[in-house]
């Protein structure tokens, strides 16, 4: 009797059974020890904070105190008495140097029984002022009794304590007041972290020249990374510091992540009572060193997980075997006696119950198992500055640049309805002297002027009448094409039409009219990146990282849908209001470049591209792919760094020299020449052999993610 030919018999599932339920349960383990850690950490922290903020009260506090202490031993000084009296400023002056030299403070008032100010240690031109009325801690003093509060110098937080100078005889008769001031410190807020393991962080508030409050002074952070980490979180926006200032509670909340890690904080406002807040003490705690070993914990889970699979896989192999064979014989039984073979009884089946169990488990284990699924202002300030009203790229309407015989690049002006023909294009000359402003052209669009001219047709902004909007219209003649070459044009603008990217310019249409063949096309306002370059030149690192990535996400998204552009050069992207970089001429460039090697077979005075951003292989006229694109983004990148391409010459020969065999040239920018992980990315872009290079769009976008 012959075994049954089992593909996936319940061997294999017995044992993906067993190693599945292994890995469930390491994954298990794994994530709870992940949402347990979590929420210690949370509870762990917020102790730490309470305390944290107990513990800076009560330095704060006792810092007063101590402050307090010394300012009445240089109140009852027998010397300043007399001198405060007879309002002797020098002498107090340079008395005032003297106890700073003894008593290391910051800043030392004195000022007579009216309020003005006889010494002080910092500033000898503030003499002469009245404290009277500004400050309830030296009105306090004035009165008679001692005062306290914030005070704020050259953007420096202190604490301040006045006390009254008695006279000798009257001895209820304030003759004078003197005020210490003591910074808040690094000394300060290192013994707090000593204390409570938080990092501390001390703010004031910034006013500009109206004297509203108008940002945050970064006085001193205990971490320096950390430091310059909460700079700039708290230059992003004023909502981020308003809070501190203005909030209802004087003790505010908040967590955030800073330099990638998850932070944890209390901010407390510091501030004299009846006044505006002076600034702040923020304790902050990362949950990074509490996650430290429940992360440890994991990894020797993972560990102690791998080798359990590997028992599992050994075992699994094992016990599918022993428990499969009988299972088997079953099956072979059962065949059997379907074909009428009926065997001895010592090989009848044991248990069919559980056979029938052991699979319903093994198709609810795999029911079980579902798979899931995951997810870059200055260039709108760019179009803002150019002041951009309803200009089309005409570079980017442009099919075809004919090299050699024929006529260079032409660019409409942005402001202006003037077109640049070329003389050797009569179709085109024809058809721009038979459209006209109102021309109905196939019963939809009607002309409302001309925007652009390639060098194979015209481009008009068009009324759609269908559908209510301005829409641009590129007329391409049609004895320009072989039969062969427009069906490609179309199947390639149908490819194109289910791109959709707001980085790329989208297809909507093609039809014929007349001798023509038209494409319709979605119509932005905005200047093409041509246009920029000429106009400002190399952009700054950040700004062309951020075009980068744009031109890399749309040709990631086109190269997915099997498009290759093949004619990637500033002429053919635009920048629109509001700062999107769009790519254009997506389904023709393919097929005018076919339509092209026919032609080079019989006059090779014409080729597809723009010479300056062209790889070696079109030069070679190798095959194309997609890496071809990858070489063109990278002169692109370069361009918009440094301001022009690497590679330029009035002769082609030369200028195909250059890109074949000649070495990208050093990067240099705005702010010097470029290296380190961006130079790589171009310059591995821009490879001579498409071998060398990025292989995929995707690649190259995510190191410059990275960058």
């Amino acid at each position: 009797m012959s075994k049954p030919n089992i593909r996936f018999g319940i061997r294999e599932k017995l044992f993906f059974l067993i190693l599945v339920g292994f890995g469930a349960l390491i994954l298990t383990t794994f994530w709870q020890i992940g949402v347990q850690a979590k929420l210690v950490s949370a509870q762990t922290i917020g102790q730490s904070l309470r305390q944290s903020s107990t513990v800076l009260d009560t330095k704060i506090e006792s810092r007063f105190n101590s402050i307090r202490e010394v300012a009445r031993s240089v109140a009852r000084d027998s010397r300043i008495l007399p001198l405060v009296y007879e309002s002797e400023v020098l002498t107090l002056q340079d008395q005032s140097q003297e106890f700073k030299n003894q008593l290391d403070f910051d800043i030392l008032f004195f000022t007579d029984g009216s309020g003005n100010i006889l010494a002080r240690s910092d500033r000898p031109q503030a003499i002469g002022q009245n404290m009277a009325g500004k400050t309830h801690f030296f009105d306090d003093a004035l009165a008679g009794k001692s005062g306290q509060g914030y005070f704020l110098s050259q953007g420096r937080l202190m604490q301040i304590v006045t006390e009254p100078i008695f006279d000798n005889v009257a001895t209820d008769v304030v003759r004078g007041t003197v005020a210490l001031a003591y910074e808040f410190s690094s000394d300060m807020a290192n013994e707090i972290v000593s204390l409570t393991f938080s990092d501390i962080a001390f703010f004031s508030f910034t006013r500009d020249q109206s004297r509203q409050v108008n940002g945050v002074n970064n006085i001193y952070v205990t971490d320096h990374e950390l430091k310059r980490s909460l700079s700039e979180y708290f230059e992003q926006s004023t909502s981020s510091w308003q809070p501190m200032f203005d909030g209802e509670s004087a003790v505010q909340n908040f967590h955030t992540t800073l330099n990638n890690q998850e932070y944890f904080a209390v901010a407390s406002r510091v501030g004299n009572d009846g006044s505006d807040p002076l600034g702040f003490v923020m304790i902050l705690r990362s949950s990074a060193d509490l996650l430290a070993p429940f992360t440890s914990i994991q990894n020797t889970v993972l560990v102690i997980g791998g080798i359990c699979l590997v028992v599992a896989f050994m075992l699994a192999g094992f016990v599918s075997i022993r428990i499969s064979r009988p299972i088997i014989e079953l099956v072979s039984v059962t065949g059997g006696i379907r074909d009428g073979n009926f065997p001895d009884k010592s090989a009848a089946p044991k248990s069919n119950d559980e056979i029938g169990m052991l699979y319903r488990a093994v198709v609810e284990m795999g029911n079980t198992l579902k798979e899931k699924a995951e997810l870059e202002n200055y260039l709108a300030q760019i179009s803002n500055e150019l002041n951009v009203d309803k200009a089309l790229s005409n570079s980017a309407l442009e099919a075809d640049l004919i090299v050699g015989g024929g006529a260079p690049e032409q660019h409409l002006p942005h402001s202006s309805g003037a077109l640049v023909l070329d003389e050797g294009n009569v179709a085109a000359k024809a058809a721009r002297s038979m459209i006209t402003t109102g021309t109905r052209i196939g019963d939809r669009y009607d002309v409302l002027e001309l925007i652009g001219q390639g060098a194979m047709g015209l481009v008009f902004l068009v009324e759609d009448r269908e559908l209510d909007e301005k829409t641009a219209l590129k007329l391409l003649p049609r004895d320009l094409f072989a039969e062969s070459n427009a069906i490609s044009i179309k199947e390639e603008i149908r490819l194109a039409r289910r791109i959709t990217h707001r980085n790329i310019l989208r297809t909507f249409d093609m039809g014929n009219w007349d001798a023509y063949t038209y494409i319709s096309m979605e119509y932005v306002a905005g200047y093409d990146l041509d246009v920029l370059l000429k106009r400002r030149g190399a952009q700054d690192l950040y700004i062309a990282l951020l075009m980068g990535r744009q031109i890399c996400s749309a040709m990631n998204a086109a190269h997915e849908e099997g498009v290759i552009h093949l004619d990637l050069k500033p002429g053919n992207m635009m920048v629109n209001q509001q700062g999107i970089l769009k790519i254009m001429d997506f389904g023709l460039a393919r097929s005018v470049a076919n339509q092209e090697q026919l032609n080079s077979s019989k006059d090779n005075t014409k080729l597809m591209g723009t010479p300056r951003y062209m790889a070696p292989e079109q030069f070679l006229n190798e095959e194309l792919d997609q890496r071809t694109d990858i070489y063109s983004i990278g002169i692109i990148l370069y361009t918009l760094l440094t301001g022009s391409p690497p590679f330029s010459h009035a002769d082609y020969m030369k200028l195909a020299e250059m890109h074949v065999h000649q070495e990208l040239p050093e990067i240099n920018g705005v702010d010097g020449v470029i290296t380190g992980p961006l130079d790589q990315v171009i310059r591995k872009a821009t490879e001579k052999d498409p071998v060398d290079r990025f292989q995929t769009v995707r690649e190259m976008l995510e190191q410059l993610s990275n960058v």
